[in-house]
């Protein structure tokens, strides 16, 4: 960084003394800059170059487990994955536009969901230029319950009531 304000000036170029400097410069966003350096000479003209790359658009990696420890029987490939609303696979990084992005899924019934890794559990994640993110989506299968009512009519002059019968 040259302070140009403070050195003597040819030609309104900055006059430096000999010696090996480092030229940084502050990129537009979305840029990066390469820094570089230049070694003044005496009675020489130096030129460097500062190259700028484009930073890289977020990539998001969503990955699937699914647990089936009562019973249930579905795989990865049972569930649909959509990241702003756009159908994507799993394990593949998709590229995204910078700013606030959001995963969903649907599939088989009887799975309880989960959203872990980078993402919040509501399934929304904010990407900037440059970042490489991943998140993971598991579906646990949910054990099966069965709930018995037990209802006594005594319509013919009975008088049982529910704590009269054993259920096993």
């Amino acid at each position: 960084i040259l302070d140009r304000q403070r050195a003597p000036t040819v030609q309104g170029l900055p006059l430096l003394k000999p010696g090996f400097y480092r030229v940084t410069v502050t990129p537009p966003a979305g840029f990066t800059a390469t820094p570089t350096s230049v070694d003044i000479v005496v009675g020489c003209k130096a030129t460097t170059q500062v190259q700028f790359r484009l930073d890289a658009l977020p990539l998001l990696t969503v990955h699937k487990v699914v647990v089936n420890d009562d019973g249930g029987a579905a795989t990865s490939s049972d569930f649909t994955l959509t990241v702003n609303g756009n159908p994507e696979p799993f394990g593949a990084p998709t590229v995204l536009s910078p700013g606030t992005s959001t995963i969903a899924e649907s599939g088989p019934f009887g799975y309880d969901g989960t959203i872990s890794g980078d993402c919040a559990a509501d399934g929304t994640i904010t990407l900037a230029l440059g970042y490489d993110k991943t998140c993971v989506i598991t579906n646990d299968d949910i054990a099966p319950t069965i709930t018995l009512v037990k209802q006594v009519i005594n319509d013919n002059g009975g008088t049982a009531t529910t704590t009269d019968f054993t259920l096993t």
